[in-house]
């Protein structure tokens, strides 16, 4: 009989003892490889996404401090302004936080300090709205 017309089957039952418990010895080392091999390349690919989380961890907190910097050299100056332009300044404060950071840590900031500016300059008992009066046209 010829060996390229045998199938699998047929190979492995002609096999002797030692021989078969040799095949399975190599594959199972071949098994165990692949898995080895598998093992390692996903810890290696976890290590990158983990430096790659940690350095953008590290940008964001750099922003942070920045605007942080920023927001209290804005609000330094601001001390020093007449009361028209510090209401002024205090709202377009306001306006750009919400407008750039939506509802975060800035925003929240802005407002607190523009009602601040509001409750210390109007007194609520004295304030009277008047009525426009009629236009004629």
């Amino acid at each position: 009989m010829e060996l390229e017309k045998l199938s699998i089957r047929e190979l492995i039952s002609r096999l002797k003892v030692g021989q078969f418990w040799g095949l399975l010895v190599i594959i199972f080392g071949l098994i165990t490889g692949a898995f080895g091999l598998g093992y390692k390349t996903s810890s290696v690919v976890n290590e990158a996404r983990l430096n790659t989380a940690q350095s953008q961890i590290t940008e964001l907190k750099t922003t942070v401090n920045t605007k942080e910097s920023d927001l209290s050299k804005v609000t330094s100056k601001l001390s020093q302004l007449n009361e028209k332009d510090r209401f002024f300044s205090l709202y377009l404060r306001y306006m750009i936080a919400k407008e750039e950071w939506g509802s975060d840590y800035g925003v929240d900031s802005a407002r607190k300090a523009f009602d601040e500016y509001l409750q210390k300059r109007i007194d609520a008992d004295k304030l009277i709205i008047k009525k426009p009066k009629n236009r004629s046209t």
